[in-house]
């Protein structure tokens, strides 16, 4: 059975362009109708069974012939006339009149807007133009008119700063001697020399007694040690092994800097 979609200007009042004026006899279920009223529009569905009490807008009985057939809500739309467009059930587009018409020009380009340089405007807190260069996107100068102007030259070389020669750090050692570690200073050499003197003693009663040859590790590396801690205690120049470790590494950091 095919489906009829009928229009109307009212939902009730019984006359030939109201809802409820179609007469029952001729809808069919699944019927539609449209009603267009000064402030809605509203979407009805026919329902041939319902039954159902007249309760406007939801349910809208005919007034000839309705037996148990009732209109449905099943939308409705706010409008005012034709100040709304619709399609597809969804607004587009709506103007109200009562919205006073602007007047002038609109302006589209951000240069030509008032109020741009907010710093001569009293607001410190934003960049003029002519206060920052950038370079590939990065603020590389920018000079606030309420900061005071520097006085004098930039020093850029770590050479040039005044106080180098102060000691101001004194944590660390001095490289002239001057100041010298204090606390216990633990020399691993000769605790190694021990240890592994001790082992090759022991292999060689092990494997060998007629030959004792670990006189000859044990004497040679002796004198070698003789002379290290001679070196770091008697002829070091109040420079222990930790100080002139430390001079080496400064003078290394010296040299990357330069």
């Amino acid at each position: 059975m095919p489906v009829n979609v009928y229009n109307a200007n009212a939902l009730t009042g019984g006359t030939n362009t109201s809802l409820d004026g179609i007469d029952g006899s001729t809808l069919n279920n699944g019927d539609y109708c449209v009603t267009f009223t000064d402030t809605y529009i509203y979407v009805h569905y026919l329902n041939a069974t319902s039954g159902a009490a007249e309760s406007s807008p939801d349910v809208i009985a005919p007034d000839t012939n309705p037996g148990t057939k009732r209109w449905i809500l099943k939308d409705f739309y706010l409008l005012n006339n034709s100040q709304l467009t619709t399609i597809s059930g969804d607004i587009i587009s709506y103007v109200d009149t009562a919205i006073a018409t602007a007047t002038g020009s609109l302006t589209v380009n951000h240069s030509e807007l008032n109020e741009l340089d907010y710093a001569s405007a009293g607001h410190t807190g934003f960049l003029s133009s002519a206060q920052f260069t950038t370079s590939s996107g990065d603020i590389i100068d920018y000079v606030d008119s309420e900061i005071t102007a520097a006085t004098g030259s930039l020093t850029q070389d770590h050479g040039d700063l005044d106080g180098l020669d102060d000691d101001d750090h004194t944590q660390y050692v001095l490289v002239d001697g001057s100041r010298n570690i204090t606390g216990t200073l633990t020399v691993e050499g000769g605790a190694v020399y021990a240890g592994v003197n001790t082992l090759l003693i022991i292999i060689n009663l092990i494997t060998s007694t007629q030959y004792l040859w670990f006189k000859w590790p044990l004497v040679g590396w002796g004198i070698g040690l003789f002379f290290h801690a001679l070196g770091v205690f008697a002829f070091s120049k109040g420079l222990s092994i930790k100080e002139r470790m430390i001079e080496k590494e400064m003078k290394k950091e010296t040299l990357k800097k330069h």
